[in-house]
């Protein structure tokens, strides 16, 4: 999203747009986006300051790094992002690179269906959240030192 800094005033300025995750590059092997990224910013200038209030809006298909089962997951994030005019090159403000910049760093480092999953049984392999463990507990343990 760039706006012409000129037109951005002390009345809010408005702008919204949708952002496939492969014009930015987002999908990776555990997480897949199943839509549009959808963003609405708020440019308001307050003293020398550009404010961008963004609110984000997405689906994705994350899987578990526990039982490795793909969940569907729908996130919402409103942040604030602050440009000092002196910081803005020829008159033109760019903030995907930012707003990319922080859904990356939102990312789960170890995604969860469910924060009590009980992921994979490593003697079996069993789902443990839809099974019952088939091991004989001997060798579950030794599995497990």
């Amino acid at each position: 999203m760039k706006v012409i800094v000129k037109k951005i005033g002390e009345k809010a300025l408005e702008l919204e747009e949708y952002i496939t995750a492969s014009q930015w590059d987002m999908d990776s092997e555990d997480i897949h986006f199943l839509d549009n990224i959808f963003i609405k910013c708020r440019f308001v200038r307050k003293k020398g300051e550009i404010n961008v209030d963004v609110s984000l809006r997405f689906v994705r298909d994350i899987r578990c790094s526990r039982c490795l089962e793909w969940n569907k997951v729908e996130s919402h994030d409103n942040f604030l992002l602050i440009y000092k005019d002196s910081e803005i090159k020829q008159g033109v403000l760019e903030v995907d690179a930012d707003i990319r910049e922080k859904i990356l760093l939102d990312w789960p480092l170890k995604p969860l269906c469910k924060p009590d999953c009980r992921g994979i049984c490593p003697g079996c392999g069993r789902n443990l959240n839809r099974e019952k463990c088939i091991c004989n507990s001997s060798s579950r343990v030794s599995l497990l030192r």
